[in-house]
């Protein structure tokens, strides 16, 4: 018997690959403006800049795993932690930048709770699948 693709998983996780992979360019420019803001004394800025940098880095991991495992019921689990992870340490991130006194940016929601959010329910779907 064929296996069949979790469709919305593969999707989106395609689209979260490319949104991920732009995202670790920005936080690699970010890595060098965090110095100059632990330099400037603006700590909780750098450490919300740090949380997102490792959210990226955690969703473009994600991405990937989920493209491999959108066939792969038994592998659902990982898939939902990794999806857990990234919305928690992207709220983190948006919480504490603007504790910051930094701005509220719409792109960074959609990336850090919406594409997460359709992953994780394309990750339970294929959890019903392994059911």
């Amino acid at each position: 018997m064929e296996k069949k693709t979790n469709k919305l998983l593969q999707v989106v996780s395609i689209i979260w690959l490319v949104f991920a992979s732009i995202g670790l360019i920005i936080a690699l420019i970010a890595i060098a403006g965090t110095f100059l803001l632990f330099a400037a004394g603006l700590a909780l800025l750098a450490i919300a800049a740090l949380v997102g940098v490792v959210g990226m880095v955690i969703a473009f991991v994600a991405s990937i795993v989920g493209i491999k495992n959108a066939s792969k019921p038994e592998k659902a689990g990982t898939c939902i932690g990794f999806g857990i992870t990234v919305i928690a340490l992207s709220l983190l991130s948006t919480v504490l930048g603007l504790a910051a006194g930094g701005t509220f940016d719409w792109i960074s929601l959609f990336v850090g709770l919406v594409i997460p959010a359709l992953y994780l329910i394309g990750a339970f779907q294929n959890k019903k699948l392994a059911g």
